[in-house]
């Protein structure tokens, strides 16, 4: 479950490594964030000499989350930790790469720079 105040992986090279959701873009007041929702995040923990700074605000596309994902056919996935990509104001990558599974959700959503960069889209 993805909401507000949770903490967050990024899994691009962005330079990020924990973000801090601040709100869920185009939901209700006590919703939970699923893959392909967008969010405002916060950076908390980040890798030096890179793009992003702490404190800093970008939006982000939620990749995988723990919570079971439904897939066409009745099946389900789900991953060991929740994820987000970090985007820019214009909703462009900031990273050049994924470095973890996403899921293939994202076709649904027009996400397709990163289901093309990811390594595998499950």
């Amino acid at each position: 479950m993805i909401i507000k105040g949770t903490f967050i992986k990024s899994v691009d090279n962005s330079g990020a490594r924990i973000v801090k959701c601040l709100h869920i873009y185009k939901k209700s007041f006590k919703s939970n964030a699923k893959v392909g929702d967008v969010l405002l995040v916060s950076v908390k923990r980040y890798l030096p000499n890179k793009k992003v700074k702490k404190g800093n605000l970008y939006k982000a596309v939620v990749v995988k989350t723990k919570n079971n994902i439904l897939k066409h056919g009745h099946n389900f996935t789900c991953f060991n930790e929740s994820g987000v990509v970090l985007l820019n104001l214009r909703f462009v990558l900031l990273g050049t790469r994924i470095l973890h599974p996403v899921s293939s959700k994202l076709r649904d959503f027009g996400f397709f720079k990163i289901l093309a960069l990811s390594p595998i889209a499950i």
